[in-house]
């Protein structure tokens, strides 16, 4: 019974996948032509990081159930009351984010399902540890690292919670702290704001981008490239839809 639901849950995952990455092959990644000469005085990167920078080890997030901690989350959450009470919070959400772009954080998914299920906080860091189990894109990581040689300021500009995302900068402190500027992340101190939410664009101009120079803003998701452009500030950035590494860095090379 176990193998079928893992065996399905997979099958679903790389459905998902092919057909997100057959719709992503036939729209143009750039939102808005490049009207302006772009230089280190004039333009600013801000990088998206699931997807983008880092890619999900989907393989071994379906594996985990099979550890102590993942068995036992496991168990515990297949009591039908709290299985359906955890998938009416996750369902709720999408929902939310289909019909009203209000985006996902898994972070605040997880503690509105544990403030419900409390005795899922003894398996925290487990859980914590699953959604972070991303590997650095290293081709997409080079360009960050090529774009700051050249001394164009650079900052993350994510849906991770702020929480998971303190854990998953330790697996990645010296990539973070030699090449980004600043990290705005969607934090349970701003109520969890996130993209594409417009005021999310809004505030990470007058946090990071004081000098109002023009955003070069790359994300694998079209509604946050579209969410950019429909704020108040949307007159600054210049959204890049993220496709493929390979056509990420084929593009980005003459900057």
């Amino acid at each position: 019974m176990v193998w079928l639901w893992v065996v399905g849950l997979l099958l679903i995952i790389i459905v998902n996948k092919l057909y997100r990455h057959y719709q992503k092959q036939k729209l143009n990644p750039w939102l808005k032509t490049l009207d302006f000469e772009v230089g280190p005085e004039s333009t600013i990167f801000a990088f998206d990081f699931h997807e983008v920078i880092a890619q999900p080890n989907r393989m071994d997030m379906i594996m985990s159930v099979f550890s102590p901690d993942g068995w036992a989350v496991f168990c515990y959450m297949m009591n039908p009351m709290r299985l359906f009470g955890a998938l009416a919070i996750v369902f709720h959400a999408l929902y939310n984010n289909y019909r009203y772009n209000k985006g996902v954080v898994i972070e605040e998914l997880i503690k509105q399902i544990a403030k419900a299920y409390p005795k899922l906080e003894d398996h925290m860091g487990f859980i914590i540890s699953i959604s972070n189990n991303f590997t650095g894109d290293e081709a997409t990581m080079q360009v960050i690292r090529e774009l700051r040689k050249k001394r164009y300021s650079i900052y993350l500009m994510s849906n991770i919670g702020g929480f998971y995302f303190e854990d998953m900068f330790q697996q990645m402190p010296q990539f973070f702290e030699e090449n980004f500027d600043g990290y705005y992340t969607s934090s349970e101190a701003d109520g969890y704001l996130k993209k594409p939410n417009s005021e999310y664009y809004d505030v990470f101009q007058s946090r990071y981008n004081i000098q109002q120079k023009q955003v070069i803003f790359i994300d694998d998701k079209r509604n946050n490239c579209i969410g950019a452009l429909q704020s108040n500030s949307g007159n600054k950035f210049y959204p890049y839809h993220f496709i493929s590494t390979k056509q990420f860095v084929q593009e980005f090379q003459v900057f």
